[in-house]
Order: structure tokens, then sequence, then C-alpha cells
């Protein structure tokens, strides 16, 4: 065999065989990026599990841990304050509590039921319900009922909302009622028009004190005015005894 066939063969033959190994090569990359892949989506399925564990383990917060989570940077009075009131918002209770000044209402009113729940645009049978705190009345029903039974709606609900179903029931078909109700409406008004930039500057905490005032300021208005009746009354009877003499 000639020598230069001979290298010819050796050297196709060597480059069989180095093809052969770069494709090993090739495939063993293959499988290892394969491998590298498989244990990628092995991780990101076991942080998606993990994930999707504590997701469902969390418990989102109720109103009350709202209400907590909310007021945590204050202490811990203002914190179980917080708490306490979430609980006079339970259904049942407003529920119990609007029914109590609803039926003061259709008691006072003198007026049969169905006259009632014809005039609030309410049936019979949802009207029973709502005096028996077993359905809760709307905000719209309620108002009509009120309406209908003779009492100022505003004023009685405004007052169940800040004073409770006791107050507004003793306060029913007042005119304490009516003076709350207009105290409230023109009060934001007087607040901006006489504070005027100085209203970002009140505090909540000068509420109670600023009610006490007003009620003294009430009391000493009405003693003035008693006053005045009282010295109108001796200069009627002094004038008549005078021309009687």
């Amino acid at each position: 065999m000639p020598i230069e066939r001979f290298e010819g063969e050796n050297c196709v033959g060597d480059d069989a065989r180095c093809a052969g190994r770069a494709g090993l090569r090739a495939k063993a990359t293959g499988n290892r990026a394969g491998r590298a892949g498989i244990c990628a989506n092995h991780g990101v399925m076991r942080f998606a599990v993990s994930y999707m564990f504590l997701l469902c383990s969390f418990r989102f917060p109720t109103a009350i841990g709202a209400a907590y989570l909310v007021s945590r940077g204050s202490n811990g009075k203002e914190r179980n304050k917080a708490m306490m009131d979430i609980t006079l918002y339970d259904e049942v209770l407003v529920r119990a509590d609007l029914a109590e000044l609803l039926v003061a209402a259709v008691e006072r009113s003198g007026r049969a039921r169905c006259d009632i729940a014809r005039d609030a645009a309410i049936h019979k049978d949802a009207l029973r319900r709502i005096l028996t705190g077993t359905r809760s009345a709307s905000i719209g029903e309620a108002l009509r009922l009120m309406a209908a039974c003779g009492v100022a709606p505003s004023a009685h609900l405004l007052l169940f909302l800040v004073a409770g179903a006791d107050r507004s029931s003793r306060w029913l078909q007042s005119d304490l009622a009516l003076f709350f109700e207009e105290l409230v409406c023109e009060l934001p008004s007087a607040l901006e028009r006489v504070l005027g930039n100085q209203i970002h500057d009140v505090k909540p905490r000068w509420a109670k004190g600023t009610a006490q005032r007003v009620a003294r300021l009430l009391s000493d208005h009405i003693e003035e005015l008693e006053r005045k009746d009282a010295l109108l009354v001796d200069i009627y009877a002094g004038s008549h005894g005078g021309v009687h003499a």
C-alpha cells in the first residue's frame, strides 16, 4: 500500500474519532444541562409548594385583629379600647338596638303598624321582622319608618349612632333631639368659618371638654332667660298693683 494512501486513511480515521469524541462531549454537556434544568425545576417547585403552604396557612386578620394592627403603635389601653369598640358593631347587637329604637317610635306614634308600613313603603312582614330584630333595616328603611312615626329621622338616627338606642329612645319626639340635629348640621361649617386655618390644629382630646363647655353655655343661657322671665313677671305684677292702688 502506498504511504500517501495509508496516511490519508489514518487522517480520515482520526477525524472520525475526533468527531465521535466531540459528539460524546456534546451529549455529556447536554445531559448535564438537562440535569441542571431538572434540578432548577425541582427548586422552583419546592419554592412554589412552600409559598403556597405558607399562603394557605396564613390567616388574614379579622376586624378585631386589623384594629389591633392599626393601633399597635399606641399603648395597651388604647389597643384594648379599639378592640372593645369593634365588638360593639356586631351585626346582631346593632340590629337589636335599632329594633329597640324603632319599636319605641312605632309605639309612641299611636299609629297602626299597617299604616306605618304603607307610608314607609315596607311590607308588613318585613316590618314585623325588623321590629323583632330578625331582619336588618337599611338606612333608607329606618329613616322612612321614623318619618312615618312622626319623629325627626335624621336627628334620631344620629343619636342612635353616637349615643345608642337607650338615649335616642328617651329623646324621641323632643326638642332636644331636634337641637342635636341642628347642632351637628351647623357645627362643621361653624368650625371652618370661625377657626379658619386653625381648624387643622384641633385635637381629638378637646372634644369632651368642649362638650362640657357647650352644655354649661346652654345652662347659663337658660338661667338667663329664666331671670328675664321672672323680672318681666315682677314688672307686670308691680304695674298692675300700682294701677289698682
